[in-house]
């Protein structure tokens, strides 16, 4: 939409102003001027909340795993538009 309207108005990504998107979305890819995103690894998100959810689901009362951090990188897919 950023994109779309920056054209609209007549400005030039990323000349006169960059843009990054947040999802890496395969639109992003084909846009023009392609688009920079960060991508969050949704599925590295779901794949470790599912096995979570599973590790609760098979623990009894007394035997709960204890609570733990999990860091899921974020990566930048740099692109045309910054």
């Amino acid at each position: 939409g950023a994109l779309s309207e920056c054209q609209r108005r007549g400005l030039q990504v990323p000349r006169d102003i960059s843009i990054a998107g947040f999802g890496a979305y395969e639109i992003s890819a084909v846009s023009h001027p392609t688009l920079t995103t960060i991508d969050p690894q949704p599925r590295r998100i779901g794949r470790e909340t599912a096995e979570l959810i599973l590790r609760l689901r098979s623990a009894d009362a007394d035997s709960a795993p204890e609570p733990k951090v999990t860091q899921i990188d974020w990566s930048i897919c740099a692109a045309q538009s910054s």
